[in-house]
């Protein structure tokens, strides 16, 4: 069995980095077809120059980037390039595109953990709760609530929050944008800490939402058919109190589906980390996403598409393993 288990779990990698050479190519063709002429125009338009001087510039900027090369060749050394971890350079700014993607990673990277450690914190719990009384009015309020929650847009959960939340028409509570105060720069400890929390409190309800309703209702649904099993009737039988029978026994069971949705819940948190740093004017990975696309930066734009990627593909990845190592887990009890 051991020679027809190996190739079945090399199958998932192998298509892993099939996917990812197809992203690679699609990245790369698809941002490279512009409209030159039309930018041409514009530039001539906006910048007063005459048709020479526009047309060396155009040259000059053909050849640092590569644009004057046969699209074969641009595409082989953009991805000699990559693997190397050579980002290029901006096309706005003389910056390299690395340094630019890894200081808005870290503005990021504050929102997106908290979210996903809440996505589970109140997700888990909540679909425990929801499973065990099924029929309990405050079950079925939350239930309700929780699918009002997902139908309810990004944008328009992250301006309400920014409207009644950090406005004079709400409760004026929270700081209007930003990740932290301008005076908080020389603070330190514990008021540096408060201070980024004040900042961090309302665009991470508006990212965690979709997520703590999604991990939720999968707990829920996976509860409710543990449950009903044969090894849940048998502990109750036995005499065990019912917290026991749920965390002890159906809640480990009911686990590997919530797990397995990291890799569905990586996606969502980058779409989401664009409405909601837009919203909320914070400089990470979704701002700079979105300037990107709007400027026309072609390195910058190729290598978060690129980022992102990878990461939903090690994320599905994870939940793969973690849905093997499951199995063979269960199997074996």
């Amino acid at each position: 069995m051991r020679n027809f288990f190996v190739p079945h779990f090399a199958r998932r990698p192998l298509a892993a980095l099939l996917v990812f050479a197809a992203i690679l190519m699609l990245n790369f063709v698809l941002i490279q077809a512009t409209d030159t002429g039309r930018l041409r125009q514009e530039s001539l338009h906006q910048r007063n120059m005459t048709a020479e001087d526009m047309e060396e510039r155009i040259a000059s900027f053909r050849r640092q980037f590569d644009l004057d090369r046969p699209l074969p060749e641009r595409f082989c050394r953009w991805v000699g390039r990559t693997l190397r971890l050579d980002l290029g350079v901006s096309m706005l700014e003389p910056r390299n595109v690395r340094n630019l993607i890894g200081e808005a990673l870290g503005r990021s990277l504050w929102l997106q953990l908290p979210s996903l450690f809440l996505f589970y914190l109140i997700g888990l719990p909540l679909g425990v709760y929801l499973a065990s009384r099924p029929r309990h009015w405050l079950s079925r309020l939350l239930d309700s609530s929780l699918i009002v929650l997902y139908a309810m847009p990004t944008f328009w959960v992250a301006t309400l929050l920014l409207i009644y939340g950090a406005t004079g028409q709400g409760l004026d509570l929270f700081p209007l944008e930003g990740l932290s105060s301008q005076s908080a720069e020389s603070q330190e400890g514990w008021a540096f800490l408060m201070d980024r929390l004040q900042h961090l409190a309302l665009p991470v309800t508006a990212l965690a939402l979709p997520g703590i309703t999604v991990i939720a209702r999968q707990t829920r649904t996976a509860m409710a058919d543990t449950l009903t099993s044969d090894f849940v009737l048998a502990a109750r039988a036995a005499g065990m109190t019912e917290q026991r029978v749920l965390w002890r026994h159906a809640f480990p069971h009911a686990l590997l589906p919530a797990a397995t949705l990291l890799g569905l819940l990586l996606p969502q948190l980058v779409g989401g980390s664009v409405v909601v740093e837009s919203i909320f004017n914070i400089h990470g990975m979704g701002l700079l996403l979105l300037q990107s696309a709007q400027e026309r930066d072609f390195p910058v734009l190729q290598a978060l598409i690129l980022m992102t990627s990878v990461m939903t593909l090690l994320g599905f990845l994870l939940s793969d393993w973690l849905a093997m190592k499951w199995s063979v887990r269960g199997s074996m009890t």
